[in-house]
């Protein structure tokens, strides 16, 4: 009886290590009125998956998906909607944060099928979005702040081609957002709104 329970504790040991080590991040994000989860999200960080667990009003699954997030029509799918910025860390320095800031003075980036427009307080910049495989982006468009009046008034074409780190549901890291070569830069982004 000892070793049949010896066999048992090693094999579930074993079945646990091989299940890999990966984060699992998980949200709710919607919910029926008595607080009941509805949707909850779930992201493994080690290979990119999103899953999608949908409940009914007695707590059982009626509704399961699961998109990796490194091919394209899946990543297209995850970005579209609204998103605006958290953070944004360049060096050890912390040049913004959205918890200093105002509803009315973010600006907010829209994802759409192929493209993303940005509004904000005096800013405002539109691209053509092509996305890619393995989390890329390319961005090609213009960017423009103030008004053309002022000598404050900026404008500028952009050809980029980003990646993005997806940390969950609702947060991602833009990497290379400002483009720059010798200084570390971590800029995120939170889900604002979400498009059917």
């Amino acid at each position: 009886m000892k070793q049949t329970v010896d066999h048992i504790f090693i094999l579930s040991f074993l079945f646990i290590i091989s299940c890999g080590g990966g984060d699992i991040v998980e949200e709710i994000i919607d919910k029926y009125e008595n607080g009941d989860t509805k949707v909850e999200m779930k992201f493994k960080t080690d290979v990119n998956v999103l899953e999608r667990y949908t409940y009914n009003q007695v707590g059982e699954l009626i509704y399961f998906e699961v998109d990796s997030l490194m091919q394209r029509e899946f990543f297209r799918s995850y970005l579209m909607g609204d998103w605006k910025m958290k953070l944004m860390i360049v060096d050890e320095d912390t040049l913004y944060n959205n918890s200093n800031v105002t509803e009315e003075s973010q600006n907010v980036y829209k994802f759409t099928h192929d493209s993303l427009f940005v509004n904000g307080w005096k800013y405002e910049a539109s691209y053509k979005v092509k996305y890619i495989d393995s989390l890329r982006v390319d961005l090609k468009g213009q960017w423009k702040f103030d008004d053309d009046s002022l000598s404050t008034y900026r404008t500028t074409r952009v050809n980029d081609k980003d990646t993005l780190t997806i940390n969950s549901y609702s947060e991602f890291v833009w990497n290379n957002f400002l483009n720059t070569v010798d200084k570390k830069e971590t800029v995120v982004f939170i889900r604002n709104k979400v498009y059917p």
